[in-house]
């Protein structure tokens, strides 16, 4: 059987590709695809390499760059989405081989982290290990409307107007200014997005809201998502005070109520403002289900873009007057950390050296915050005390980990995940 990997490159193929995409995930996918993912100028025809069978496409994976924080950093990172076979070439390999053709690609590219939603059990063994929660399906917070005590608030919510982009773009980047796992939306990338949201229907034009201050002011947002059986969810917010946050929640309320509902579900982070709010009202804790998947791609290009990031935790630790070199050694490379005087310099070198064995799939958990320096260190020394491991972290070393890569709450919105 010969086999082509190739780029989608006409609107022939592109229409191919959008067939196989019914195909595979049913018509409201490729309808998903069509009206949001697959469209410029955030998803370009030459991020979709595919295979093909006597010049039919049977197979399919593309790449989405994004641009991600790692607390207060910028990293280049994208989607890894739409892995799609024909069913009568499954098995065969193909997805495998676009995998490995992308993950190369992209580390000479210099990117430095993918991530995608997928089927457990098949990512893992590209590297792949669960690094941001994922409550596309289950809520870690929901209010039940029986059970909610609100508070009076002197804010007013109005409607989202397409005036209203640069508010938008603003309150968002200052809610997340720190927030792990969310993207950089640029005026440019808001727009599309909103277009996206309501041409998908995923998120209605009249679905988002502003909080406004007495002088008309916009303080605040949220995406209210109409969910399963009674549920409303809300999307996405931003909420700088606890008065906003009260206004949000009376406003989820309030609507869930005039439709009927029983049930808001907030789709937020846990250390999110409303949803600190919304639990001292009332609101029930519960647990993720699921999760999105990445992975470390160009490691020294990773360390120094989050480098300022990394000097800014020592700073505000008890460490910020450890000396040595941090050399980690993993699966797909290995990058130097030489620290002095609270300043980091990748690739240097710093006496003393300290060498830690880290899988790549451990080690992204520590960049993420998913996962604490300790957990991954006891992790290690398991596997070492029974053999199956060749390293393990000694415990000198736990707090020096702890400061560079401290348990956060990594998150990513659901308007921009998807794949």
């Amino acid at each position: 059987m010969v086999l082509e990997v190739s780029h989608i490159r006409t609107d022939d193929e592109w229409a191919e590709l959008v067939a196989l995409f019914r195909l595979v995930f049913g018509p409201d996918d490729a309808h998903l695809w069509q009206s949001f993912h697959g469209r410029e100028p955030f998803c370009r025809r030459e991020m979709c390499k595919v295979v093909k069978h006597e010049g039919r496409i049977v197979s399919h994976i593309c790449w989405v760059p994004r641009l991600m924080r790692i607390g207060s950093a910028v990293i280049r990172a994208g989607a890894i989405g739409y892995t799609a076979t024909h069913p009568a070439f499954r098995r065969r390999g193909l997805a495998a081989a676009l995998m490995q053709a992308w993950t190369q690609e992209l580390i000479q590219r210099g990117e430095h982290l993918s991530f995608l939603v997928g089927i457990p059990k098949f990512y893992e063994q590209f590297g792949y290990e669960f690094c941001f929660p994922l409550d596309m399906r289950d809520s870690p917070v929901f209010v039940d409307l029986s059970q909610l005590s609100l508070e009076d608030s002197a804010l007013s919510v109005r409607p989202y107007r397409e005036t209203d982009l640069p508010a938008l773009v603003a309150l968002y980047a200052e809610e997340n200014a720190e927030r792990t796992g969310s993207l950089v939306r640029t005026s440019e990338y808001w727009e599309w997005l909103v277009q996206g949201l309501a041409a998908s229907g995923r998120i209605k034009r009249q679905d988002i809201w502003l909080v406004e201050s007495p002088g008309r002011q916009p303080v605040g947002y949220a995406m209210l998502h109409p969910g399963p059986l009674d549920q409303l969810e809300i999307w996405e917010a931003a909420a700088p005070n606890a008065n906003v946050a009260a206004a949000l929640l009376n406003l989820a309320a309030s609507q869930a109520r005039r439709e009927g509902r029983s049930q808001v579900d907030l789709k937020l982070p846990l250390d999110h403002r409303l949803t600190q709010h919304a639990l001292a009202a009332g609101a029930y804790l519960s647990a993720y289900s699921y999760g999105i998947y990445a992975r470390l791609l160009d490691l020294p290009g990773l360390f120094e873009a989050v480098r300022p990031e990394l000097e800014r935790r020592l700073r505000c630790s008890a460490q910020s007057g450890w000396r040595g070199t941090l050399r980690l050694v993993t699966d797909i490379g290995s990058v130097d950390l030489a620290i002095a005087s609270g300043k980091i310099e990748i690739g240097g070198e710093v006496s003393p050296i300290h060498t830690l064995e880290v899988p790549q799939s451990l080690l992204v958990k520590l960049v993420t915050g998913y996962a604490t320096a300790r957990w991954v260190a006891g992790v290690l020394n398991v596997q070492w005390a029974a053999g199956l491991g060749s390293a393990h972290i000694r415990p000198e070393l736990w707090p020096i980990m702890q400061a560079l890569f401290p348990k956060g709450c990594p998150y990513m919105w659901n308007a921009d995940i998807g794949y």
